[in-house]
């Protein structure tokens, strides 16, 4: 069973990240594709400020239930990501209430995003949540 939380106001004491940073001078407005395999291994907090998630637009997705696995969002372009953590990161936690305080700083074991409708992956991620049909 596979289950999603939203987080935000779960948070409290203000953003765990850093808010996405406006494009600088000379930058298009359209974000440049991620380099996926580069983002494995860098902590949580840095690759959802690089894809430009907002706060507060995201969710805790854990697999199985009580095991945080992943942070699910939208890229400042629009497309779908998921960056995943390494099973047993967190402790189990039976109310699911965790903090982007405590996954900011995790390192990334896999990301998946969903662009044109086609999934892109790298690392370890749940490959039946990431499945291109033709």
């Amino acid at each position: 069973m596979f289950l999603v939380l939203l987080v935000g106001s779960l948070a409290g004491g203000g953003p765990a990240v850093s808010p996405p940073a406006p494009a600088r001078d000379g930058e298009a407005a359209e974000q440049k594709r991620l380099d996926l395999p580069q983002l494995v291994g860098k902590p949580v907090g840095e690759v959802l400020r690089r894809a430009r998630v907002e706060y507060g637009k995201h969710a805790v997705a854990d697999e199985p239930p009580g095991i945080a696995r992943a942070v699910q969002g939208r890229t400042g372009d629009g497309h779908e990501i998921w960056v995943y953590v390494a099973r047993g990161s967190l402790p189990f936690n039976e109310k699911r209430d965790w903090t982007l305080a405590q996954l900011a700083k995790l390192p990334v074991s896999g990301v998946a995003v969903k662009e044109g409708g086609k999934w892109r992956v790298a690392g370890e991620v749940i490959p039946r949540f990431h499945v291109n049909r033709e």
